[in-house]
């Protein structure tokens, strides 16, 4: 059996994948207008297969909007098409792995000092304290902030009551480190079997379905997250305006999404990881995705891109399996000596492999003032 490899949450195994492809289902496709700005006027951009799962041997078309610029796919799967396209191995459980003790303290230390910086620099409940040592611990913690911020690491800021809500929870591995953390956790998840993981890892509400059945009422959340599943909905604007009323009009949206504008898809094009037809609706880059937020109803906060390299190798995989019909020689190497420094300095210059954007509700033309990110 090969070797599984990780990308993004998704483990594949050569003997996961339906080798027998589906034929083609066209007729039962839909074509949609752009969710931005409802014009039906377009350009081909790329035509590509199903290269993750394999499950039919369609060509998919990614169109950009001539008016507005958003990237999507167009035709693609009608809603009661698109569920044959996610089989069970895109929702693996959460893996765990037994440590041998001397990492085990390494790690315990580790989560000491993160908890500690979560308490000083981002609001986290913690026990009374002298202002000699809270002072004393900023000052000593200061450094190591800074250099998990610099590898990418952005800890979540402590809203409210800490209530949260991840729609597309999936497995529910953000949700268990949320938990751990003190958050109170909840999610939404389409996938009855991605979601049966999650409860078997949280104690919160995880509502099996759509946004739009979920049983939550009104500002009811301090903090949602959309971790790599906006780009999975039919209609963006109409989710993030389902979201906006479950956040408390102080609270705090988190999104996450593939950074159309990143240095991997400038490289590969086509043989980009996160294009991902058909399960992929739509592609957005900064201009885009701040006009969805804002269609939606929110203000954007903060806007920063990540520095992972996992999906470049991901891409450089493809590509070179393609080109070349062998796997990447000295990929190791590659990986730790060039993809990864690579990938940090481009998420820094804002070309990096996906988009996280902060943003809070607006009400009236008025934004509402957020609490300290």
């Amino acid at each position: 059996m090969m070797q599984d490899e990780k990308y993004g949450g998704i483990r594949l195994a050569s003997d996961q994948v339906n080798e027998t492809a589906r034929e083609p289902l066209a007729g039962r496709m839909e074509t949609v207008l752009c969710d931005l700005c409802k014009s039906n006027e377009n350009d081909l951009l790329i035509r590509q297969r199903d290269l993750l799962l394999a499950v039919t041997d369609e060509e998919f078309r990614i169109v950009r909007c001539r008016q507005c610029g958003l990237v999507y796919l167009n035709p693609r799967p009608s809603s009661d098409l698109i569920g044959t396209y996610y089989p069970n191995v895109y929702y693996p459980p959460v893996a765990t792995r037994a440590r041998p003790p001397f990492q085990q303290q390494a790690k315990k230390l580790s989560s000491t000092m993160k908890r500690w910086v979560l308490e000083e620099y981002y609001g986290y409940p913690s026990s009374e304290q002298s202002v000699f040592l809270r002072i004393l611990k900023r000052v000593l913690l200061w450094p190591d902030k800074m250099l998990r911020e610099f590898k990418g690491r952005h800890p979540l800021p402590w809203r409210g009551e800490g209530k949260v809500l991840d729609v597309g929870c999936g497995a529910g591995g953000n949700l268990k480190t949320l938990q751990d953390q003190g958050w109170e956790p909840h999610g939404i998840e389409i996938s009855e079997v991605a979601a049966a993981h999650a409860r078997e890892l949280v104690t919160g509400n995880i509502h099996t379905g759509t946004l739009e059945s979920a049983p939550f009422p009104p500002q009811s959340f301090d903090l949602i997250l959309m971790s790599h599943s906006l780009e999975h909905l039919p209609s963006p604007v109409d989710a993030l305006r389902r979201v906006r009323r479950l956040l408390k009009d102080d609270g705090l949206l988190v999104v996450s999404v593939p950074n159309l504008n990143s240095l991997e898809f400038k490289l590969f094009g086509r043989w980009w990881f996160p294009l991902d037809p058909p399960r992929h609706f739509y592609h957005f880059d900064k201009r885009s995705f701040s006009g969805i937020i804002a269609q939606a109803g929110f203000r954007l906060h903060r806007f920063r891109t990540g520095i992972s390299a996992i999906f470049l190798m991901a891409s450089l995989d493809r590509f070179w399996k393609h080109r070349f019909r062998k796997d990447v020689p000295f990929r190791k190497l590659i990986d730790r000596l060039i993809a990864r420094p690579v990938s940090l300095i481009a998420g820094h210059l804002g070309y990096g492999t996906e988009i996280t954007v902060y943003a809070v509700k607006q009400q009236d033309g008025m934004s509402i003032p957020p609490r300290a990110l």
